[in-house]
């Protein structure tokens, strides 16, 4: 039944149906070690003819904002795409992306007023010619991914309910931010 499957089961299954590219680690609750500590990527994808690619923001404002925009962004890696996918239950193959990565000093941006070191983290790819950009979520909104789903019977419609946000808007935000105290 589907209201019996784990939130990730889920999640997948979301991801498959919609062609859909999400990631769920980093989620925004993430804390590293320390800006040299590896961090523990894990996205999924439905399409796996082109790389799925790491980047971060060179300069960011204090709440996690590119200033620059697009233009802030620097590739940094690609993310290693599975071999082999997943089934879902609808026949729906879905791949695991991974890696443990150090990120570089230039996406560490130090805000003293505050006492935390900042990195702003996306992961695109691109599909027919077109960027898409990776769903972000915090761990509440992993944990809503499971939630909406049972609530709706269905795979689709309740994403919306579950992903990052900008305070006070309904535009998504395509990225997580991390801090490390200083």
């Amino acid at each position: 039944m589907l209201f019996e499957r784990s939130p990730w089961l889920t999640l997948l299954a979301w991801i498959a149906a919609t062609g859909g590219c999400v990631i769920s680690s980093p989620s925004w609750d993430y804390v590293p070690a320390a800006k040299d500590a590896p961090i523990p990527f894990q996205a999924w994808t439905t399409y796996k003819a082109s790389p799925v690619q790491l980047e971060c923001a060179t300069d960011t404002e204090a709440h996690g904002y590119p200033v620059n925009g697009d233009a802030s962004y620097i590739h940094i890696t690609d993310l290693k795409t599975a071999d082999t996918g997943s089934l879902d239950a609808s026949g729906y193959m879905v791949y695991s992306v991974s890696g443990m990565h150090v990120l570089p000093s230039e996406c560490w941006k130090f805000f003293g007023d505050y006492g935390y070191w900042q990195v702003n983290l996306r992961v695109v790819q691109e599909i027919d010619g077109e960027k898409h950009y990776y769903s972000s979520f915090d761990n509440a909104g992993l944990e809503c991914l499971g939630r909406e789903n049972s609530k709706a019977k269905s795979w689709f419609g309740f994403i919306d309910k579950c992903e990052m946000r900008y305070a006070g808007s309904t535009d998504k935000i395509p990225y997580v931010v991390l801090r490390v105290g200083g």
